[in-house]
This record gives structure tokens, sequence and C-alpha cells, in this order.
């Protein structure tokens, strides 16, 4: 077994950090997208049958409103600062038209935050992953050890 340089040890301490962040990323923004998406979906119906209000079916539009305002940031070609307050602004608007709770607007920023960290900082967390893994230091490393593990076979 080759020892490792403090070079190399420096590289791979980089790869746990950037493989640690990506899975961590992944990991909350599936969990609050899950929860997020339960709640805008089962949320309507049981407010609905509590208050005995049959418009509040109609609350369950909070998500394709956070999600549409989202991806259109996302797709948009205008490189604007303003534009990261669209999704506020559209959740304003709807909680204002809908008269829901002021709880329920949560639900909508927590369908927007799992579209940001999944879509938009997601990707980035793997571009970093894949140029810490290009570490030219690491990959000679990774290299000399293969040629010993198949000289030994």
């Amino acid at each position: 077994m080759i020892k490792p340089t403090p070079e190399v040890h420096e590289a791979f301490n980089n790869i746990l950090k950037a493989r640690f962040r990506k899975e961590f990323k992944e990991f909350i923004g599936n969990l609050l997208s899950l929860i997020s998406t339960l709640a805008a979906i089962i949320l309507p119906f049981v407010l609905a049958i509590i208050t005995g209000n049959w418009t509040n079916i109609f609350l369950i539009l909070i998500y394709p409103c956070s999600l549409f305002s989202m991806a259109w940031i996302k797709h948009s070609t205008n490189q604007s600062f303003f534009k990261l307050f669209i999704p506020a602004f559209v959740l304003i608007v709807f909680m204002s038209i809908s008269n829901a709770p002021y709880w329920f607007a949560f639900i909508g920023l927590g369908i927007s935050a799992s579209y940001h960290i999944l879509f938009n900082e997601l990707p980035m967390d793997e571009v970093r992953l894949q140029k810490a893994l290009e570490n030219p230091a690491y990959k000679d490393w990774i290299t000399k050890q293969e040629l010993e593990e198949k000289n030994k076979s």
C-alpha cells in the first residue's frame, strides 16, 4: 500500500466535503419537497372539511403556482436581480386572492425552496465534486494504487 502524501490527504478531504455537501443538500431538498408536496395536497381538503368552507379546496393551486414561478425564473433569459422576487410576489398574490391562513404560505415557500435546492444548488455541488475528483495528486495516487493491486494479483 502506497502512503498518501499531504496533497492526497487534502484532495481526499475536499472530495469528502464536496460529496457530503451534495448528499446533504439532496437529502434536505427531497425531504422538503416530500413534506411540502404532501402538505399542499392534503391540507386544502382538511381545511375544507374542518372549516366547512369548500372553496378552501382551491388552495391546492399553491403547488403549481410555486413550481411554475420557480421554473419561470430558471428558464428566463433576463438576468435581473428582481426576478428572484417573482416566487414571493406570486405567493403574496395567491395568499391575498385565496384568503388562506397565514401559515399556508410556508407550504409555498417550502415548495419553492426545495425546487431551488434540487434544481439550482445541487448541479453546482455536482460540478464542485467533479472538480475535486479531478485533482491530479489524487488521480495519480489512485492510479498507483490500482497498479499495485494489479501487480499483486
